[in-house]
């Protein structure tokens, strides 16, 4: 993990107040959700995404593959109809 809990519920208040996006929405809206983490890290925001993303493949049972040309909408897509399919 590379957020405790306490950088969690900050990112969470941020993103209620800038987006506004609250926590629960978050799946429902990867695009609003990166974009959030991009105003609150810049450039560091990647390295947030990278790591929600093999959390979240991780958590689901999946295999993460890398792939340049992905944005973290797409691995949450992916990750959303691979866990259907497993279903």
């Amino acid at each position: 993990m590379i957020l405790g809990e306490s950088v969690r519920q900050v990112v969470y208040f941020h993103l209620e107040r800038i987006g506004p996006l609250k926590r629960n929405m978050i799946a429902d809206n990867p695009k609003a959700f990166s974009s959030g983490l991009e105003r609150i890290f810049g450039a560091g925001a990647k390295v947030v995404e990278k790591s929600i993303v093999k959390q979240l493949y991780f958590k689901l049972g999946l295999e993460y593959v890398e792939k340049t040309e992905y944005s973290f909408e797409d691995y949450v897509k992916e990750a959303k109809a691979k866990r259907r399919k497993k279903a």
